[in-house]
């Protein structure tokens, strides 16, 4: 065993089980907060485009009314 691979472990994350094969660009725990916010969006929409109402939406996700509100418009203004 040489000396690096004594130094850095490859134990990946939950995202992926090896950094150095992740296929990310950017590390996602560096970015942790920005990318669980996407996934949040994401969930907002999916949720709001089966018919939940944003309080429903709200409960699931564990956030505001408002919050959900801002995931939706935000989404819409991305589409135009």
């Amino acid at each position: 065993m040489n000396h690096q691979s004594e130094i850095y472990r490859d134990t990946g994350c939950r995202f992926f089980p090896k950094c150095l094969e992740c296929p990310f660009p950017v590390c996602l725990l560096d970015n942790l907060d920005s990318f669980q916010s996407k996934i949040r969006k994401a969930e907002a929409r999916e949720l709001a485009e089966q018919g939940l109402s944003q309080t429903e939406i709200a409960s699931r996700l564990n956030v505001s009314v408002s919050q959900v509100s801002r995931y939706l418009h935000n989404s819409i203004d991305n589409l135009t």
